[in-house]
C-alpha cells in the first residue's frame, strides 16, 4: 500500500505468471511498461486505488491472459496502450471508477476475446482505438456510466462479433467509425444513448432489437456495410435521430419486438 509507484517492473522479463489477485491492494501505480511476461497477468479481486494510473502496462508483451475479474476494482486508469496479449482480456464483474479514460487499450493486439460482462461497470471511457482483437468483444449486461464517450473503438479490427446485449446500458456514445467486425454486431434488450458507426464494415448481421429507446437515442449508420439488418420497428430512434445515408445491406428482416424472456435467451 504505497502511494506514487507501488510496484516498478518496467521492461522486466518474467518467465511465468504475475499474480496480484486474491485480496491484493495498492494505493500506488503498478508499472509494467514494456514488460515481457511469458504467462498470465492475474489481478482477479485486486483493489487498486491510485488516483492517476493504477495499472500501466503499455507496450507490454503478455503470453497468456489478462484477468481483471472477480471483484477487481480500480480508482485509477488501466493503461494497455500498444500491449500485445496472446490470450484474452477478461474484466467480467470489474468496477472501473476512473471518471476520465477508465480502460486505455488504444492500439492493443489481443489474440483472444475482450470480455466486459457480468456486472462490469465503468465510470469512464473504454478506449480501444485501432485495437486488433482476434476474438469477440462482449459487453452483455455491462453498465457504462460515462456521459461523454462510453466506448471509443474507431478503426478497431475484431475477428468475431460484438455483443451489447441482455441489459447492457450506455449513458454515453459508442463510436465504431471505420471499424471492421468479422461477426455480428448485436444490440438486443439494451439501453443505448448514441451508436455512431460511420463507414463500419460488419461481415455478419446488424441486430437492433428490443432497445429501450429514449428521446436522446441516436443511431448513425452512414456509409456502413452489413450483411443483413435485423430489427424491430419500435427500436428505431425518433425522427431526426436516425442517419442511414449510404448504408449497404443484403436484406432487411423486420421482427416483432422480443419479449423479456426472449431477450434473456438471445445471443
Amino acid at each position: 500500500r504505497v502511494k506514487g509507484i507501488a510496484l516498478y517492473a518496467e521492461r522486466a522479463k518474467i518467465g511465468g505468471d504475475v499474480l496480484l489477485g486474491k485480496g491484493f491492494e495498492s494505493d500506488g501505480e503498478i508499472r509494467l511498461l514494456g514488460a515481457d511476461i511469458t504467462g498470465t497477468l492475474n489481478c482477479d479481486g485486486a483493489n487498486l486505488k491510485a488516483t492517476a494510473n493504477a495499472l500501466s502496462a503499455g507496450r507490454a508483451k503478455i503470453g497468456g491472459n489478462v484477468f481483471l475479474r472477480k471483484g477487481f476494482e480500480s480508482d485509477g486508469q488501466i493503461r494497455l496502450l500498444g500491449a500485445e496479449i496472446t490470450g484474452s482480456l477478461e474484466c467480467d464483474g470489474a468496477k472501473l471508477k476512473s471518471p476520465g479514460i477508465a480502460l486505455y487499450a488504444e492500439g492493443a493486439k489481443i489474440g483472444g476475446n475482450v470480455f466486459l460482462r457480468r456486472g462490469f461497470e465503468s465510470e469512464g471511457e473504454i478506449r480501444l482505438l485501432g485495437a486488433d482483437i482476434t476474438g469477440t468483444l462482449e459487453c452483455d449486461g455491462a453498465k457504462l456510466k460515462s456521459r461523454g464517450i462510453a466506448i471509443a473503438a474507431n478503426r478497431v479490427k475484431i475477428g468475431g462479433g460484438v455483443y451489447l446485449n441482455k441489459g447492457f446500458e450506455s449513458e454515453g456514445a459508442i463510436r465504431l467509425f471505420n471499424a471492421k467486425i468479422g461477426g455480428d454486431l448485436a444490440i438486443v434488450g439494451s439501453k443505448v444513448s448514441e451508436l455512431r458507426c460511420k463507414n463500419m464494415v460488419v461481415t455478419g448481421d446488424l441486430i437492433w432489437e428490443g432497445i429501450e429507446r429514449s428521446q436522446s437515442t441516436f443511431l448513425n449508420l452512414v456509409g456502413a456495410r452489413v450483411k443483413n439488418l435485423r430489427d424491430d420497428r419500435e427500436s428505431w430512434p425518433a425522427k431526426g435521430k436516425l442517419h442511414l445515408d449510404g448504408l449497404v445491406y443484403e436484406e432487411v428482416t423486420l421482427h416483432r419486438r422480443p419479449t423479456l424472456s426472449e431477450i434473456q435467451d438471445s445471443v
